[in-house]
């Protein structure tokens, strides 16, 4: 870990963990260990000085662990004390869907490769959130059914999700489509799709 100091208006902190286990207590007995292979990024302070920050920007935090890589990249800008402090940041983030899920214990085995990329901001109090990415699975299979592959465009906020410009690869048939599910009580949600040798 290093600590630099540019002045009163701005700190900036360099650190890097080599290897962590994250240990989590399981229902049942035993618990659940998660081991970290690497965590290391930048963090640079703005306001007046460590203990009064008004924002804090992060760059190039990464965090590998079970063949899973998550990267972040953004800002936060402090506000009132006990509100939640308006933000954005860059995600980016490479997934062996086995190992990651294994830690959920889910009763179906789930494998295949995903990639992700997004943008997500948010204003004080949380209020106005919004993600704009893409998303990119590989071989995708749910308890040995394969479920083929799929590329994607996603925008969110806190009315609903939209997916565009999907592509579903599976069983040699390529879906294509777009959809909109409403984030009410129901999920109201709408669906148009075609392929080439189908449509709905």
């Amino acid at each position: 870990m290093r600590l630099g100091d540019r002045g009163r208006d701005e700190h900036r902190l360099k650190f890097t963990v080599a290897q962590a286990e994250v240990r989590r207590p399981l229902d049942e007995e035993g618990e659940d260990i998660i081991t970290v292979d690497s965590f290391g990024g930048r963090i640079a302070v703005k306001g007046d000085g460590l203990l009064d920050p008004s924002r804090v920007r992060v760059s190039d935090v990464t965090l590998s662990a079970d063949n899973t890589e998550v990267s972040v990249a953004g800002e936060i800008i402090l506000g009132a004390p006990g509100l939640v402090p308006a933000f954005t940041a860059d995600v980016a983030a490479r997934a062996d869907l086995g190992a990651a899920l294994a830690h959920l214990h889910l009763p179906v085995a789930i494998k295949g490769g995903a990639t992700l990329s997004a943008r997500v901001e948010g204003k004080a109090g949380a209020k106005d959130l919004t993600a704009v990415g893409q998303l990119e699975t590989a071989s995708v299979t749910v308890d040995q059914f394969d479920l083929g592959s799929l590329r994607t465009r996603f925008t969110a906020n806190e009315r609903e999700v939209r997916v565009e410009d999907a592509a579903w690869a599976w069983a040699g048939t390529t879906l294509r489509g777009d959809a909109t599910v409403a984030l009410d009580d129901a999920l109201h949600t709408s669906v148009r799709a075609s392929a080439d040798t189908f449509s709905v």
